[in-house]
């Protein structure tokens, strides 16, 4: 469910008007920032991680980190504020050789 669906259904159920506003108007930029900011507290609330929130460096971007020998330093990703758990290192072999 995208934004705009959400959006809709709001304003048929609770406002009870069935003309919706578009996303040139007012209103429907001013739910869009309040929107944001509901997500921004849901994100923040007491340390709580919430898997609607989290995402993998394999499923965001580009789906891929290619990993080259010798190479120790990588790029996040733009989005990334924290691991989610530990980062694992394994041998070309696939056998855990690390673990931070």
């Amino acid at each position: 469910m995208d934004y705009d669906s959400i959006f809709q259904a709001y304003y048929t159920l609770f406002r009870a008007d069935s003309d919706v506003p578009t996303n040139s108007e007012d209103e429907y930029t001013v739910g869009m920032r309040m929107a944001n900011e509901a997500i921004n507290r849901w994100a923040e609330y007491d340390g709580t991680y919430w898997k609607e929130l989290f995402t993998t460096n394999q499923s965001d971007g580009t789906g891929a980190q290619t990993i080259v020998t010798g190479q120790t330093s990588y790029s996040a990703p733009t989005n990334f504020r924290e691991a989610g758990g530990y980062v694992w290192i394994n041998d070309s072999n696939g056998n855990r050789v690390d673990r931070y």
